[in-house]
């Protein structure tokens, strides 16, 4: 079982594609790269919307890692998240699978966490009222409920 936000949801179905075996259900939290923002401008302009919408703790931490990061890297990663065919790669992904997105996701739109939903084979979508973005870190509780309801459904 494997739980993801953001750039994460990406990983998890490049896993899919590439090594099936490992996968079980799964939890997506606010797939980022919605293709109703396509440029890198613009998906910079939903980050920064989402800012102010997120716990104070997860913004210094955030901060800390872009520093780190660096601009460079951080651009080269933005454009191979856009780039990232991961609408062709859904399919892959044949285990249960919940994606989920706070109402007020300004990066991860309702119609963009509805179509990856509905082109997972076992999809569903799920919304959290009054939440933004970074739902692992802001409603813990409701995301431990659904990776919960999912784990009647893991292998072994």
């Amino acid at each position: 079982m494997l739980v993801a936000n953001s750039a994460g949801c990406q990983i998890v179905v490049d896993l899919a594609v590439h090594a099936p075996e490992l996968l079980g259900p799964v939890v997506l939290i606010g797939p980022s790269t919605d293709r109703t923002a396509p440029s890198l401008v613009r998906q910079l302009g939903r980050l920064v919307a989402d800012a102010p919408r997120e716990r104070p703790s997860l913004l210094v931490v955030l901060a800390w890692d872009y520093l780190v990061c660096g601009p460079r890297r951080l651009v080269a990663t933005a454009r191979h998240l856009r780039d990232d065919p991961v609408e062709a790669k859904l399919p892959h992904v044949t285990t249960p699978a919940v994606v989920v997105r706070g109402s007020r996701d300004p990066i991860a739109s309702r119609a963009w966490a509805r179509q990856i939903a509905a082109r997972l084979p076992a999809g569903r979508y799920v919304e959290v009222p009054g939440h933004a973005h970074a739902l692992n870190h802001s409603a813990p509780v409701e995301v431990a409920a659904l990776v919960e309801s999912l784990v009647g459904s893991a292998p072994g």
